[in-house]
């Protein structure tokens, strides 16, 4: 049997670590909840940047028509801002019912944080990437778990599809591609399917980040994820470890 190279098990172990935290917080609050909204913090407002985006890709948009062969195409060459705050809100389907988990993503300087919500839109516990380390706690908590981040993304532990995900699909899988308007959104869609397994992705325009996905097998809804962006800067403090005074992107640069 080959050995498992280190940063393979890092991975391994940040998964199992998180996928236990990830369980405790699910069965701990889907249990409560069938068809409520999730409480979750207010959206912050636009900042220029989103604007900036939004013109660069329209002037791609304008220039091509959107089809499944092309599709990935398109996507891959969106711009997309640099930081940004993304509230995920994903519903599971079990059985006769459902559950929603909740969680919220920052991105600043190459540093990807990721809370995690309960029921009432409260931080239970949070995970910090950044520069090949990996950082979680809990929350009000003044020290923190490290590891090495290895293969280990946020997007994996918040079960969260992206851009990047839908580019790396299987061309065969590809089964319809389009711009279209949804309210004041401007969205690309991609169809997909999977043996019996269809999916729904949608990219916006305006962050060139996903908007949203849906999952169904055998004609019954197994998940949907629904993605909210806002491109204001987020603030320093959200980088900042337990007991530390000075965000992570900071220290590195002092160090360096």
């Amino acid at each position: 049997m080959p050995k498992l190279k280190p940063p393979l098990i890092a991975s391994i172990g940040a998964l199992l670590l998180v996928g236990a935290l990830f369980l405790s917080l699910f069965l701990s609050t889907a249990a409560y909840r069938t068809e409520d909204d999730v409480v979750l913090p207010s959206e912050t407002t636009k900042a220029p940047e989103s604007d900036a985006v939004l013109g660069q890709n329209l002037e791609i948009l304008g220039d091509v028509q959107v089809t499944a062969s092309n599709v990935q195409r398109v996507i891959a060459s969106l711009s997309r801002a640099e930081s940004y705050t993304a509230t995920i809100v994903s519903r599971l389907y079990y059985g006769e019912t459902s559950g929603t988990v909740a969680c919220r993503q920052t991105v600043k300087n190459g540093a990807y944080r990721t809370d995690y919500l309960d029921a009432e839109g409260t931080i239970a516990y949070t995970e910090l990437l950044w520069n090949g380390s990996y950082y979680t706690w809990r929350n009000g908590a003044d020290t923190y778990s490290q590891g090495n981040q290895g293969a280990f993304t946020t997007d994996q532990s918040a079960m969260l599809p992206t851009y990047e995900t839908v580019c790396d699909l299987p061309k065969e899988q590809i089964t319809g591609g389009a711009l279209v308007q949804e309210g004041d959104e401007l969205l690309l869609t991609v169809d997909t399917q999977n043996g019996n397994q269809i999916g729904v992705y949608k990219v916006s325009a305006r962050t060139g980040l996903l908007r949203s996905a849906s999952f169904s097998e055998n004609g019954k809804m197994t998940r949907a994820v629904d993605i909210q962006v806002s491109t204001e800067e987020p603030a320093d403090s959200l980088f900042v470890l337990p007991g530390e005074t000075t965000p992570v992107y900071q220290e590195s640069q002092n160090q360096s």
